[in-house]
C-alpha cells in the first residue's frame, strides 16, 4: 500500500486531451473521476505504443494508479461509446483485475473484452508479442510433436 500523509482527496475538473488523435475528456466531481472517449481500444492501444515496453508497463502503472487512487479516497471509471471499460480506486474488489491487472482494485467493466479486442487489432506492441507468443506455440508443438513420434517410434521398436 501506498502511504500518502495528505488524505483524502476532493477533485473538480474538466480536462479535454488526446493520445496519437484519439480525444478524451477527463472529468472529476468531488472523489469521482470518469475518462470517456469514444474508442477506449484505441486509445489504449495508442498509449500502449508510445510507453516504452509495451503491455508489462501499463499493466503495473494500472495496478499503481488503482492503489493510488484507492489511498487518496478516489474512484475513476473508463468509458467509452459502448459503455463502462473499467473502475480503478477506492470501492472496487476484483478477483478478476487482481488476477489480469496485479491490482483487485481494479474491476473490468461490460465492455473490457471488447476493449482488449481492439487493442491486440491496434498496437503495434501487442501485436509483435502475439506474433512471437504465436512462433513459440508453434515452435514448442513441433518439438513436442518430435519428441512424441520419436518416442513411439522406440516404443514401437522395442516390441519387434
Amino acid at each position: 500500500m501506498i502511504a500518502i500523509p495528505i488524505g483524502e482527496l476532493q477533485v473538480d475538473s474538466d480536462l479535454q486531451l488526446e493520445v496519437d488523435g484519439v480525444p478524451a475528456r477527463l472529468i472529476a466531481n468531488g472523489r469521482q473521476l470518469t475518462l470517456s472517449t469514444s474508442d477506449a481500444g484505441r486509445l489504449v492501444a495508442r498509449a500502449l505504443d508510445s510507453l516504452p515496453g509495451g503491455r508489462g508497463p501499463l499493466r503495473s502503472a494500472l495496478a499503481e494508479a488503482a492503489t493510488l487512487l484507492d489511498a487518496l479516497g478516489l474512484t475513476a471509471n473508463v468509458v467509452d461509446d459502448s459503455g463502462d471499460v473499467l473502475e480503478l480506486g477506492r470501492g472496487c474488489h476484483s478477483v478478476l483485475g487482481r488476477l489480469l491487472l496485479s491490482s483487485d482494485r481494479v474491476q473490468l467493466g461490460s465492455t473490457s473484452m471488447r476493449v482488449i479486442g481492439t487493442v491486440v487489432r491496434h498496437s503495434q506492441v501487442v501485436q509483435r508479442r502475439v506474433a512471437l507468443a504465436a512462433a513459440g506455440a508453434v515452435g514448442g508443438g513441433a518439438v513436442a510433436g518430435v519428441v512424441v513420434v520419436a518416442g513411439l517410434r522406440r516404443r514401437s521398436g522395442s516390441r519387434s
